[in-house]
């Protein structure tokens, strides 16, 4: 809007004194319109002539000896904007949030957003035409949605992994796992209403459940990953030897293209970056290179003829809540340098294998998983400081 809007508020309090030989004199204290108050409205620029609002009305035969007003004004208020975008560059000149060319217009927070050739590690999306915080890695939490992952299919025609806030349900408010999520209040497993995934299927003792992520983008030299997890599976004994057939692992594929992907492939556990499990006598066992070997996942956790599971490898099986780690939860490091600069898309798997024996503990609902993160993590803060700058073209119409 480019007008000039002046507003006059009138207050007008006019004595006539009207003398004659026969009659005292008049008073008119109101506007025609029967008000004690008008609002003069000048909306036009250059003509502040209004002859009607502020109009009054004397009695026949009767003229003004005196008079007297008050006028007051109001503020006029103006509405404007002015979009810094891409446009305001000169053609060929970069983008606009980028330090290394738009003179002084940005100071980031973040001292690698100005980086005098490499804004790579830059925590803000410098070199894009938009301005966000961002990560050269991949992160979910699942607390807004499934956030693309995909679960297999449905076992004995019921469901495979599904996300869920623990708690409530069908199990009329038993807490599966017994503390909740590991962050926040949604996670990924595979029974939160049921203590036991053994039964899940009355047809056949041996089946898998399966969860995929979406293709994820494992930027150069970042190729460490983690997830939190949660497990309690099926386990036997003898005496005090313990034997583990069911198990759960990470199987991943990669591609160039995210078109043409290759098999398959068992993904070993970066052991180095894994906390809250103790290898070889809670929740993480070692795949038997001699099958009844006691202490380890016996040969019949095997992938179900899609995925090899090497001898030696490690594996979740057994339980993760120790007496070291109350809650259960545990982090488990992946090693992913090999995907580098490729996609990748990750595959966990519980299996169940037929077990001939009783089962040690005494609930078994499965495996659960949260907060996914590939690369770098993306940072909860940050700054920017705008200034020096001027509008191309410029505007006018603004005094």
């Amino acid at each position: 809007m480019n007008y000039r809007n002046k507003k006059a508020i009138t207050y007008l309090i006019i004595g006539l004194m009207l003398f004659s030989t026969t009659a005292a004199g008049a008073t008119v204290t109101i506007f025609s319109d029967g008000n004690a108050s008008v609002v003069v409205e000048l909306r036009d620029p250059g003509n502040y002539q209004d002859d009607l609002s502020g109009s009054i009305s004397l009695p026949e035969g009767e003229t003004i000896t005196s008079a007297s007003f008050n006028v007051s004004t109001q503020f006029s208020s103006h509405d404007d904007f002015i979009s810094y975008d891409q446009s305001i560059m000169p053609p060929g000149g970069g983008g606009i949030w980028d330090p290394r060319v738009n003179n002084g217009l940005t100071t980031y927070s973040d001292a690698n957003c100005h980086h005098p050739t490499n804004l790579m590690d830059c925590s803000f999306s410098a070199e894009e035409e938009y301005l966000a915080l961002s990560a050269l890695g991949y992160s979910a939490d699942f607390e807004t949605g499934e956030q693309g992952m995909v679960p297999g299919p449905p076992v004995e025609g019921i469901f495979n992994w599904e996300r869920k806030m623990p708690g409530g349900g069908i199990s009329g408010g038993l807490m599966i796992p017994p503390h909740g999520c590991a962050m926040g209040n949604y996670c990924w497993g595979t029974n939160f209403d049921d203590p036991d995934y053994t039964d899940d299927t009355q047809t056949t003792t041996s089946f898998e459940y399966i969860l995929e992520t979406p293709p994820i983008w494992v930027h150069p030299t970042k190729g460490s990953g983690s997830f939190n997890s949660w497990h309690s599976l099926n386990y036997r004994a003898s005496g005090v030897n313990r034997y583990y057939e069911d198990c759960a692992y990470v199987a991943y594929q990669d591609s160039s293209d995210g078109n043409a992907w290759s098999p398959w492939a068992f993904l070993n556990f970066d052991l180095g970056n894994t906390t809250g499990l103790q290898q070889g006598s809670q929740g993480l066992f070692q795949k038997v290179t001699t099958p009844g070997t006691i202490g380890q996942v016996q040969n019949n956790c095997n992938g179900k003829g899609t995925i090899t599971v090497p001898p030696t490898s490690w594996v979740l099986a057994g339980e993760s809540t120790s007496p070291n780690n109350q809650n259960g939860w545990a982090n488990i490091g992946l090693d992913l340098t090999s995907s580098e600069n490729k996609y990748v898309r990750l595959r966990f798997t519980l299996e169940r294998n037929p077990i001939a024996g009783t089962p040690v503990n005494a609930t078994m609902p499965g495996w659960y998983i949260d907060t996914l993160q590939i690369g770098d993590p993306l940072p909860q803060s940050g700054s920017v400081v705008m200034s020096s700058f001027t509008a191309t073209p410029p505007l006018g119409g603004l005094g």
